[in-house]
């Protein structure tokens, strides 16, 4: 029994803290995150209801850790969506383990933070006016030590003339935990970091809709074809596909549009849309035909509006429409599995200022856990108070009143007295 109104009890406060967060903040909605122990670090997946009640730069995302009448705000980092296709290249830092010295010279060993291919190694010694002959060598375990490079000359030359560094180890690709780098020289070497190269193409993960419910109209008149749709929520689009009828060829002016407002008129509503794409479309009995925003982005949009230019041609019959959306991933670190919620939904909330950020790309290459998370639930508006007048019983207004009038008749008669004197 007492363990139960203990659990009760725990609702309960569970329940004011959720309140008191949602009406502090002013979210309109919530769902209860699962945790999953199986990593460090979680991960949630935007589920596609939900991007129509965010903002469009997800200010309003917070994760709440709840425990009995506190609350605790969980920082998290949002997926970046990088369209490129392009290599990037980043700088990694390699972990200085030790520097030996031994009667021939001096040895370092450093570990490297990922597992990867490695064909450079910049190093950054603080000494001036060098020329050093190394040898580096990589190992999996420090125990068992293989040669890659022999005799590498790095060397640094400074004086009223001249400034030259060049401490960039440079060989065939590699892939170990460890490296180790002998510097047969008197001088004490001053290794201050040492660094790699790490190349990578943005991997982006993508959700498909499929529309078949489209509305199409021909006009003999304006000679072209209007295609009408609407997606089941508002949603960040990147790119739309249109399946056509099999046709052997055809060359086409297009343009899509999406619907950014609506203004309610005497004589209707009048929409507002903005272009998508605009261009001309070639046709060779493709299956499908791709568009794409074209400064490589996304737009935020639910309803559609294709015009086919026909000019003297028979209508494209266009049997369905897919809406590409690139997923967009929430990452945090829970401490256990209980107590978790995701509140949205506050158009004057302001992005949040994480320390996170600073490591933010070592976070991303971390392995994540898929959380769970619930179905929405919808939170009650803070109501405010009604203005009450300020004599709301009429009792108090004609106590005052005669109050007013007494003071008025006791002044008068003093008036009047005073004159008959």
């Amino acid at each position: 029994m007492k363990l139960n109104i203990k659990s009760i009890f725990s609702l309960i406060f569970l329940g004011f803290s959720t309140l008191g967060i949602s009406q502090e903040n002013n979210f309109s909605f919530k769902r209860t995150i699962k945790p999953n122990p199986a990593t460090e670090w979680n991960r949630i997946e935007i589920p596609l209801p939900m991007y129509g009640k965010l903002n469009q730069n997800f200010s309003d995302i917070r994760i709440y850790k709840i425990s009995g009448k506190d609350s605790l705000e969980i920082p998290y980092l949002l997926s970046k969506a990088e369209f490129s296709s392009e290599n990037k290249t980043e700088y990694i830092g390699f972990k200085i383990l030790n520097q030996t010295k031994t009667a021939d010279g001096y040895y370092f060993t450093l570990e490297s933070p990922i597992t990867a291919d490695i064909e450079e190694i910049d190093l950054h010694f603080s000494n001036q006016n060098f020329d050093w002959k190394i040898t580096l060598e990589g190992s999996h375990d420090q125990k068992q030590w293989f040669s890659i490079l022999e005799n590498y000359r790095i060397l640094s030359i400074k004086n009223n003339k001249t400034d030259y560094n060049f401490q960039l180890l440079a060989f065939e690709k590699t892939n170990y935990k460890f490296y180790r780098i002998f510097i047969p020289s008197k001088e004490t070497p001053v290794l201050q970091k040492a660094s790699m190269q790490e190349k990578f193409t943005p991997i982006i993960e993508f959700k498909e809709l499929i529309i078949n419910n489209i509305k199409q109209t021909n006009s003999t008149k304006d000679k072209n074809s209007v295609i009408t749709f609407s997606l089941p929520h508002k949603i960040p689009v990147y790119s739309l596909i249109l399946d056509v009828e099999k046709n052997d060829a055809f060359s086409r002016p297009i343009e899509i549009k999406y619907l950014t407002d609506s203004i309610k008129t005497e004589k209707g509503w009048l929409k507002n849309y903005d272009t998508f794409y605009s261009g001309k479309i070639t046709y060779y009995g493709a299956k499908e035909l791709d568009f794409s925003f074209p400064n490589n982005d996304v737009i935020w949009a639910k309803d559609f509006q294709i015009i086919i230019e026909n000019q003297d041609n028979a209508p494209i019959t266009v049997k369905s429409v897919s809406a590409v959306s690139p997923k967009y991933f929430v990452y945090f670190k829970p401490k256990n599995e209980e107590n978790y919620f995701l509140f949205y939904g506050d158009e004057n909330s302001s992005l949040p200022e994480y320390d996170l950020k600073l490591i933010e790309n070592k976070v991303f290459k971390l392995s994540k856990s898929d959380a769970g998370l619930s179905e929405e639930e919808k939170l009650p508006k803070k109501e405010k108070p009604a203005k009450e007048p300020l004599f709301k019983d009429k009792g108090w207004l004609w106590g005052v009143m005669i109050l007013i009038i007494c003071i008025l008749g006791f002044f008068s008669h003093r008036m009047l007295s005073t004159k008959q004197e």
